[in-house]
């Protein structure tokens, strides 16, 4: 009986089997990515309070600590995790915080599912370190 590699199950999943089509659209556009600049025209652009624009570029901040630490599989799964399409955001929650969230539990989860745990904790250390 052939050994099932849970990594390659991983990276066999069709993540557009559980995407829905979205008909938003969109009337404002920004350049591809996310960095602080993009996040100052997004808050510009919402007219959001400063309090707001500070907890976004801190978000953005943490993810950065671990962005270059992150191996190509891994920064993979982040991306998957926090491109997801969600159809609500809770009610306290930033849109940007969220996906970004979004994305490091995606990576988590991927860690544990490889029992990788060690890893996590290295991921974790560097976030809030």
């Amino acid at each position: 009986m052939k050994e099932i590699n849970i990594e390659d199950q991983l990276k066999d999943i069709d993540r557009g089997y559980y995407d829905f089509f979205n008909e938003f659209i969109y009337s404002d556009i920004t350049e591809k990515g996310l960095n602080a600049d993009i996040v100052n025209e997004i808050s510009d652009k919402k007219n959001e309070p400063e309090w707001m624009r500070r907890r976004r570029l801190k978000s953005l901040e943490l993810f950065e600590k671990i962005e270059d630490l992150l191996t190509e599989d891994e920064y993979r799964i982040f991306k998957r995790g926090r491109n997801a399409k969600s159809h609500t955001v809770p009610k306290n929650a930033d849109p940007i915080d969220y996906r970004i969230a979004t994305g490091v539990e995606a990576l988590y989860g991927y860690l544990y599912l490889l029992k990788r745990y060690d890893r996590i904790r290295d991921v974790f250390k560097e976030m809030i370190g």
